[in-house]
């Protein structure tokens, strides 16, 4: 992945999580928005740490060569 990519797609996926981390402070734990927050949160971490680990692979990769 060309590193301006993996910057971008980190950003975009650091603002939703940022995002989805305020909005859980202020919905009720009872609501089913609350399961579908914390869903999303979830699946911004995974998002996050593979595009970190991609990043990184490729970075080491340039390393070698």
């Amino acid at each position: 992945m060309n590193p301006s990519v993996s910057k971008l797609a980190f950003t975009i996926g650091l603002t939703f999580l940022f995002l989805a981390l305020f909005s859980l402070a202020f919905i009720n734990a009872n609501s089913p928005e609350f399961i579908i927050d914390v869903i999303s949160v979830i699946i911004l971490t995974v998002f996050l740490i593979i595009v970190v680990w991609d990043t990184r692979r490729e970075l080491s990769s340039y390393k070698v060569r």
